[in-house]
């Protein structure tokens, strides 16, 4: 699939000399760079549609995981009835399992799809059942009152909000940032151990450090400007303590959103090198290549090497199995 090894490149469409040499069209030497940008922009949304039964298996699955990890990040779109020429849509992205990944496209950054057969977050959650790891955005409160989709929470951000602090000069900050050093060193201790076993690792070592830091935020809220850096840090973890003691009681639950957000770098990347997306269907089929690119990173296989070499790591990905002849 070229148009999957050129979104593994990060090759924008507009630069035609890295077309791939193997696509079966005339020399890119003999077009002319609007036909060579039009030979790219095809190879995408070949491959789109071929990926696209993966895709579908890999949103089954990611809907089905014991956890799944769920965030948002934007992307530029053309949209030539805004006075600037761009608006911004989102990229969903869900992990699950550190097994799975998936990439859905919504035209804006509403709860609700706002385009037909289009799905925002709550549209997306509203399909889902269990332990849901996200970050504390208003976003998802009406999805989490829902019975039946458990919030877990993200304590890398609780973290960064202490960081924020600590650079603005409060050193009050660089206590709670102790224990959260502490808590992650606990994490790699337990990396690839049994649910169980973490869950009582957890217990013993990883609950009282979490105690701790809880009663320390409880103890200066009071006498914090809930605007200062601290103030703002201390709201975070309090407001949303619940779900970021989570998992604490539970072993399979990640301490924070990590893989989620390792998915989004290819994302970050592509804002860099394309500036934007050229519509929302060229969106949706990025979210689908997307999709595949992610399955292959989580399974260490490089998806530019071959076509049917990518195409074998996203159907192990999502366990997909042709019909017998």
């Amino acid at each position: 699939m070229t148009g999957v090894f050129r979104a593994a490149d990060l090759t924008p469409n507009s630069r035609p000399h890295r077309l791939q040499p193997s696509c079966d069209v005339t020399s890119p030497e003999k077009l002319d760079g609007l036909q060579l940008e039009e030979v790219a922009s095809d190879q995408v949304a070949w491959a789109a549609e071929a990926l696209h039964p993966v895709w579908q298996e890999a949103r089954r699955q990611v809907l089905a995981a014991e956890v799944m990890n769920f965030d948002g990040t934007g992307i530029a779109v053309r949209d030539s009835s805004r006075p600037e020429g761009i608006r911004l849509g989102t990229f969903w992205g869900a992990v699950s399992d550190d097994e799975v990944a998936l990439y859905l496209y919504a035209s804006t950054g509403k709860q609700h799809g706002q385009r037909e057969g289009e799905m925002g977050p709550a549209d997306f959650l509203a399909r889902r059942v269990g332990r849901t790891v996200v970050d504390a955005a208003p976003l998802f409160d009406t999805s989490f009152k829902r019975a039946g989709l458990v919030e877990c929470g993200c304590n890398t951000h609780s973290r960064r909000y202490f960081r924020k602090a600590l650079a603005a000069g409060d050193s009050r900050a660089a206590l709670p940032l102790a224990a959260f050093k502490k808590l992650y060193d606990i994490e790699e201790d337990v990396r690839g151990r049994k649910p169980e076993e973490i869950r009582l690792e957890r217990q013993t070592r990883s609950t009282p450090l979490y105690d701790e830091l809880e009663s320390w935020c409880r103890v200066r809220q009071p006498h914090e400007p809930p605007s200062s850096a601290l103030g703002k840090a201390i709201g975070y973890l309090l407001n949303n303590v619940v779900p970021l003691r989570r998992f604490l009681v539970d072993g399979v639950i990640p301490i924070d959103n990590g893989a989620v957000e390792r998915l989004h770098v290819r994302t970050a990347l592509t804002r860099k090198t394309f500036l934007f997306a050229g519509s929302d269907t060229g969106a949706e089929r990025a979210a689908v290549v997307y999709s595949v690119l992610g399955c292959c990173a989580l399974l260490d296989i490089n998806p530019s090497s071959t076509s049917p070499t990518c195409c074998r790591a996203s159907r192990a990905a999502c366990d997909w199995r042709t019909s017998p002849a």
